[in-house]
């Protein structure tokens, strides 16, 4: 059964936030990213599957973004302070090694979650619809 996450990005400076990369996993048939008024939308063909977001500012302070559906629930995570070389294409994989503490993301299908960068930029994820197959976060 296919899921649908929709994204809405908020930010309350002046900052420029822009998204410089997209990734999406590729188990059970994959996942696709689009956009539809100032929306990010996540496709998932089924449960075991996400996406990510890479997002950079206009002060060049990087983080990524990480949603999809895990044993037909939602899940979320944020890396806050990526470097460089934090791709999203590096990171995307490491949730799904066993051996990796982000895999514990998965199992713990946060509904909300918020990190803190060096800087003191507050980073939240909401979803204000979290159940069903068409789900919404902020």
């Amino acid at each position: 059964m296919s899921y649908t996450i929709n994204l809405s990005i908020k930010k309350d400076d002046n900052d420029t936030l822009s998204v410089v990369e997209k990734t999406c996993w590729y188990y059970s048939g994959g996942a696709d990213w689009t956009e539809r008024e100032g929306h990010h939308i996540l496709s998932l063909k089924a449960s075991g599957t996400s996406g990510m977001l890479r997002f950079r500012t206009s002060t060049g302070e990087s983080f990524c973004l990480a949603v999809g559906v895990h044993n037909y629930s939602r899940w979320c995570d944020i890396i806050v302070d990526a470097g460089d070389d934090d791709t999203a294409v590096r990171i995307h994989p490491a949730y799904y090694s066993e051996s990796n503490p982000r895999n514990q993301m998965l199992w713990n299908q946060l509904s909300s979650l918020e990190r803190t960068t060096a800087t003191g930029r507050t980073l939240t994820i909401k979803f204000f619809r979290d159940d069903g197959h068409e789900l919404f976060a902020t």
